[in-house]
Parts: structure tokens; sequence; C-alpha cells
């Protein structure tokens, strides 16, 4: 499901953490403050909780969207690009392990569920298309463990007024 492999987690806490630039994740990611930037783009969804945000249909410089979470350092902003395309650039400063589900259930609900489960938090969105989905009239539910890239936000920049 193509879902899946495209959406991301956006948490509303900033966690400290003490990483040194030198540091090279054990998938040979480099992480620290002090390490090239990343750029992820994606269309932002409100998440159901207060300040909670989810990306769908994200792309990244680093090639990576389809197998990574990214997880960001700070919401500030978000809220005000809710239903656009947005880019966010900044350093990996840390890589840890979550847990994507994408579900549909057309009999309670048109919506698609995106849940994201990293860092000892959760977050969940819904977004209105099937996006991915073989046959929009039958019940799925697609989990997934994947490596969650934790980006120190240092920009946010709306690239489209909408997300298409």
């Amino acid at each position: 499901m193509k879902s899946i492999a495209s959406a991301i987690f956006l948490s509303s806490l900033v966690l400290a953490a003490a990483v040194r630039a030198d540091n090279v994740n054990k998938d040979g990611t480099p992480v620290g403050k002090d390490t090239a930037p990343v750029t992820i783009r994606g269309c932002l969804l409100a998440g159901t909780q207060p300040d909670s945000f989810v990306m769908k249909n994200v792309t990244d410089s680093a090639g990576r969207a389809a197998d990574v979470i990214y997880w960001l350092s700070s919401t500030r902003g978000l809220k005000d690009h809710v239903g656009h395309t947005i880019e966010v650039t900044g350093p990996v400063v840390s890589v840890s392990e979550g847990e994507l589900q994408v579900k549909t259930d057309p009999s309670k609900s048109p919506d698609t569920t995106i849940q994201v489960r990293a860092r000892g938090k959760e977050a969940k969105a819904k977004t209105t298309d099937a996006d991915g989905a073989a046959n929009p009239d039958v019940k799925t539910k697609e989990e997934k463990t994947m490596p969650v890239h934790r980006i120190k936000v240092r920009s946010v920049r709306m690239v489209s007024e909408t997300c298409g």
C-alpha cells in the first residue's frame, strides 16, 4: 500500500538528545546536528490529538522516504499549513525504531487512518482518499516496523496551498 510507505510522524515534543556530529547509525546514516541536512516534502494532515501532525505522500532528498518514518523536533508553524504541500529541512540527529499502520474500513468510514507509534508517543490522522488502496470497498490493514529518523527542524516552507 502506497500510504504506508509515504507517511511520517511529526511529534509535538522536542526531545533532548546529546548526539555528537560524527555519530553514524548502524545502517550507515550519519546523525548529528552538524551533518548534511535532509529535505522532506509531503502533504500535511492534522493529527487527531492537539498539536500532532502526519504527512503523506512523502519524498525526501536522501532517497529513503519509502523506508523511513521522519520525526520532527518541532511543530512550530505547522498548524497554518494543514492541507498544504510543505518542505521541511534539517539534519537527522538520531535514529530509532517505530511502527506505522495504515487501515481502511469502508463499512465504518470512507477515511484512511494513518497511525504512527515511535519514541513512546503516538500520532494518528485521517485522510479522505483511499491513497494506494487496491480496492476502496475492501477493509485493509497494513503494519510495518521502520526506522525513525529524527530531524532537527531548521526550516519549514509551503510548496503549494493544496495537496496534489
